[in-house]
């Protein structure tokens, strides 16, 4: 029998992955394990996918079929999601956590418009059959094709008989934590102390509508009112990706307070039916176990504005009367006229805070229908300027040139129309950072967290730019400041880097080199952690293990050359920057 004409054969690479246990943790809880897996599919599994190339071509209760062209980008997009898995595992009760298996084979595929065929794929399914929780099984022709191009060791599980494939196979385990330095573990983390100020966290809201399309637009009254809050500048307001951590997972109040940090937690639910909108909030003061404050809020959707300051006002004057009476002027916001380009930039929201190029460029296109149907909506002008600056800073723009200029118009139209737009600030630093015009980046990103005091975003900004101005000791407290606004944040590992950083400006290169380690556990493919690797060691005299970080640098940024470091990188101090190239040309960088 021949392949039908719409059947393709090519060769790929294959993983397959399932919930260990998923059956038993349905049974026990239902909709939190859906829940959860669904957080862990949402904020780690599917990024990774994207980042390495893959495709998703088949998705089950508990499981994911993905494709990739390449051998090497699909075992690193299964190391990276099973080392976030047990980071994000660490603190959950064992009974409840979820753990992936992982299969991966490489071989002969049919495709049939969508889906695919083949034993390449079977082969895939029984080695995930194989693999420990938590752990990835790979085929010989797999452990082949990976020799020399990844530091990662392996264990020789031998030839095994798979379930209804014909011939015996044999059979490597990733060794996940063999490939992790002692002093790269995770470790037990410090419950941060309470702030000086009044201090609260606003938690994800509950979508009651009935429909999961309407989660973003209950995700976005959350973020609209969290950035009420902050504009009540005496409080300690925990930024978005913190507080975002929580999102379908049931939670206790006092551990939630505890881990941020905070004295009130306001939590709650959204229902969306038609043109109306039901808000039913609760402060809790978590550290004397009192409940301050319920109220529940009716309204058209046309008054979301409206109801959105009421509510900050109403949590405020609960909360700390005082504070209320002396900041509740200046907490009033500047909305925009129409309905539609606020219901676009709130569809945009999940997708700048994913920090993906793929999500980025979903973000642009939807902030760019609503710049279009209120061109004077500064917050969408500021998000729109702000996502531009990022993809160019990450390489993710081809057209770097007219993307920054954009970026920069967008950012100081928004400012035309609203001074006071902690964004606005924030985007327009940002592209002066990228344009190495320090001075001007740390003086608009200073008036950003004057501004939002409560801004993780913008205190890792500016911490960005200290850096690259040879400003070492602002650049450390800076980024201090924003780990502690955001404690559990998921872009934990870029705030790491930049501490790493600062440590690297200094000349502390040994303090360095413990920064580095924590953002390589955080996300070992990010490719800041390898490059502060490299300088560090050859600053230290430590050629060998330079030489051997830039090899891994080089698996994670394929492509790194001398040109890269010495005209992409955006140090402005000329002293910071020679000693930077010089450590990659002491590493054997050309």
């Amino acid at each position: 029998m021949t392949d039908s004409p719409a059947r393709v054969r090519r060769l790929a690479a294959i993983l397959s992955a399932d919930v260990a246990g998923y059956s038993r943790m349905m049974g026990v809880d239902e909709a939190g394990t859906l829940a959860a897996l669904k957080a862990h599919r949402r904020e780690l599994f599917d990024p990774a996918i994207t980042r390495h190339g893959g495709r998703i071509v088949n998705v089950t209760g508990d499981g994911l079929l993905v494709e990739f062209a390449s051998v090497v980008h699909a075992v690193e997009c299964a190391v990276a999601v099973q080392r976030g898995m047990a980071v994000r595992n660490h603190e959950v009760a064992p009974d409840r956590r979820i753990t992936f298996r992982m299969g991966i084979n490489v071989g002969d595929i049919a495709e049939d418009h969508d889906d695919i065929f083949g034993d390449g794929i079977n082969i895939a399914v029984r080695l995930q059959s194989l693999a420990s929780p938590g752990g990835v099984c790979i085929s010989a022709r797999v452990h082949e094709d990976l020799q020399g191009k990844l530091a990662l060791e392996y264990e020789d599980l031998g030839v095994q008989a798979l379930k209804n494939i014909a011939r015996a196979v044999h059979v490597y385990a990733v060794k996940l934590d063999g490939a992790l330095p002692d002093d790269v573990r995770s470790a037990p983390v410090a419950a941060p102390p309470l702030p000086a100020t009044p201090s609260i966290a606003v938690l994800p809201l509950d979508n009651m509508s009935g429909d999961p399309d309407q989660e973003y637009f209950a995700d976005g009254i959350a973020e609209d009112i969290i950035t009420a809050l902050s504009k009540f500048r005496s409080f300690f307001v925990v930024a978005r990706n913190s507080s975002f951590s929580y999102k379908g997972r049931a939670v206790e109040v006092r551990r939630v307070a505890r881990e941020l940090g905070v004295q009130y937690v306001l939590e709650g639910s959204v229902r969306k039916a038609g043109n109306r909108v039901r808000i039913t909030l609760q402060l809790v003061d978590a550290v004397d176990d009192k409940h301050l404050w319920s109220q529940k809020f009716d309204r058209e959707l046309t008054d979301i504005f409206a109801v959105q300051d009421e509510i900050a006002r109403a949590v405020a004057s609960a909360a700390e009367p005082s504070l209320y009476q002396a900041e509740s002027a200046r907490a009033a916001r500047v909305p925009t006229r129409d309905m539609r380009a606020w219901d676009y930039t709130i569809r945009a929201l999940p997708s700048i805070w994913r920090f993906t190029g793929r999500d980025t460029a979903i973000a642009e296109k939807l902030l760019e229908v609503a710049v279009a149907y209120d061109p004077e909506y500064a917050f969408a002008q500021s998000l729109l300027a702000f996502v531009l600056a990022l993809r160019v800073h990450m390489g993710w723009e081809q057209d770097a040139g007219p993307a920054r200029q954009e970026a920069r118009a967008h950012a100081a139209r928004a400012m035309a129309l609203d001074p006071d737009d902690a964004w606005a600030h924030l985007a327009l630093g940002y592209g002066h950072m990228l344009s190495r015009e320090s001075a001007d980046a740390i003086a608009e990103l200073e008036a950003a967290t004057r501004l939002n005091p409560s801004s993780a975003m913008a205190y890792m900004v500016l911490a960005m730019a200290h850096n690259h101005a040879g400003q070492a000791e602002p650049g450390r407290r800076t980024i201090e400041e924003a780990m502690r606004l955001s404690p559990r944040d998921p872009m934990m590992t870029y705030f790491s880097a930049i501490r790493a950083t600062s440590d690297s400006v200094a000349g502390n290169y040994r303090e360095s080199l413990a920064w580095a380690r924590k953002a390589y556990r955080e996300s070992p493919d990010d490719p800041s952690a390898h490059r502060t690797f490299v300088i560090a060691h050859a600053h230290l005299g430590e050629i060998e293990e330079a030489k051997a970080a830039l090899a891994r640098l080089g698996d994670v940024q394929p492509g790194i050359s001398l040109y890269y470091v010495e005209h992409v990188q955006l140090f402005s101090d000329p002293e910071v920057r020679a000693r930077y190239v010089n450590g990659f040309k002491l590493a054997g960088l050309t």
